[in-house]
């Protein structure tokens, strides 16, 4: 269930999913875990950002394993994947530490430097 906050399709739909997704993040009281199992049994995504991450990475492992070219980036006429990569090298390579962040975020970082650089971009950043 990936419906965005704006939802131009059924906008009270869209403020409900992010009204879960609010519930689901502060621990509300009305959160229970029965709601989150029901949720989840649907394949509710829980952190939208998240999710458009990975499913970013994993179109551009696709087109690294199809056109075998691993640190590459993609050429203008694959824009939305050329600036996604572009937007990511450029954001890891001005942290110059990571681990700096809040221990959430740093791990979330870490992780996803190494998703990057298991496609061959190379981005010279230290661990903390």
């Amino acid at each position: 269930c990936m419906v965005p906050r704006t939802y131009p399709a059924n906008p009270p739909l869209g403020r409900w999913v992010d009204t879960q997704r609010v519930m689901y993040q502060t621990k509300a009281v009305n959160m229970t875990q029965e709601r989150i199992n029901a949720l989840e049994e649907i394949g509710f995504v829980w952190n939208a950002l998240d999710a458009r991450w990975e499913q970013s990475f994993e179109e551009l492992r696709d087109y690294v394993q199809r056109n075998r070219l691993p640190g590459k980036v993609p050429p203008k006429n694959e824009t939305t994947l050329r600036n996604w990569i572009l937007y990511n090298t450029k954001r890891f390579k001005k942290l110059k530490n990571i681990g700096d962040d809040d221990e959430d975020n740093a791990k979330r970082n870490k992780e996803r430097l190494k998703k990057l650089q298991s496609l061959g971009f190379c981005m010279n950043i230290r661990y903390n």
